[in-house]
């Protein structure tokens, strides 16, 4: 069973890539809205789908 992910979880992509926090969920939870620094320490975000996240700590 997967852990249900809410707003202010600290998630990464099962596949790699940086630490992002959720902001916000969309479609019943199906995707989120992801805030994380790039490598140049410059602010992004992005929606995934849920699906693709797990939780980082």
């Amino acid at each position: 069973m997967e852990t249900k992910l809410k707003k202010g979880d600290v998630v990464l992509l099962k596949s790699g890539g940086p630490i992002m926090t959720i902001y916000e969920l969309y479609n019943d939870d199906t995707y989120a809205k992801c805030y994380y620094f790039t490598k140049e320490e410059i602010l992004k975000d992005e929606v995934f789908p849920s699906i693709t996240l797990t939780l980082a700590f």
